[in-house]
C-alpha cells in the first residue's frame, strides 16, 4: 500500500506523521492487567508498558503518553524512558518522572531526536505505589 501526503510513502506513519498505539496495537504489558483497553498496574514492580518498536528514520519526534496515577498531584515515584534500538546498540536517550495525577488521565509530552534509523521503545515503569494506568501512546514526526 502506498500513502500520499506531500510525496509518496511506503509507510503510513511517515505520510501522516502520527501513529497511535495501545494494548491492541504495539504496546506490550507483562506485569499488569487490561481492562477496557487500559493497562492497569497489579501490585508488581517493573515495566507496565513498553513498545511500540516502531522503526523510525533519523529526525525529530515527540511522544504523548496518556496515563493516570492515583498518587497525589505531581508526586513522583514512577518513571518513563525512551530507548533507541539499532543493529549494535540499545540506548536509553531520555528518562523522566510519571507524576501523580489524582487518578485523572493526563498527557505527558516529550520531544526526542535520533541521529540514525532505529526502533523506538517507550517504557513506563511502575514501582508498586498506588495505581498506574496506561491508555495510549501517540508518536509524532516533527519536521
Amino acid at each position: 500500500i502506498l500513502y500520499y501526503k506531500n510525496g509518496l510513502y511506503l509507510d503510513e506513519f511517515l505520510a501522516k506523521k502520527v501513529a497511535y498505539f495501545d494494548i491492541n496495537n504495539g504496546l506490550r504489558n507483562n506485569i499488569g492487567k487490561v481492562l477496557d483497553n487500559v493497562i492497569i498496574s497489579d501490585n508488581k514492580t517493573g515495566f507496565l508498558s513498553f513498545g511500540p518498536y516502531k522503526e523510525i528514520p533519523a529526525g525529530k519526534y515527540k511522544f504523548d503518553l496518556i496515563y493516570s496515577s492515583s498518587l497525589g498531584l505531581d508526586e513522583a515515584s514512577n518513571f518513563w524512558d525512551i530507548n533507541l534500538i539499532t543493529k549494535n546498540n540499545h540506548t536509553v536517550i531520555s528518562k523522566g518522572d510519571l507524576l501523580g495525577t489524582n487518578s485523572e488521565f493526563k498527557t505527558l509530552s516529550v520531544e526526542f531526536e535520533t541521529k540514525e534509523k532505529a526502533e523506538v521503545e517507550i517504557r513506563s515503569f511502575y514501582n508498586g505505589k498506588g495505581e498506574l494506568k496506561i491508555k495510549e501512546l501517540i508518536l509524532h514526526k516533527i519536521d
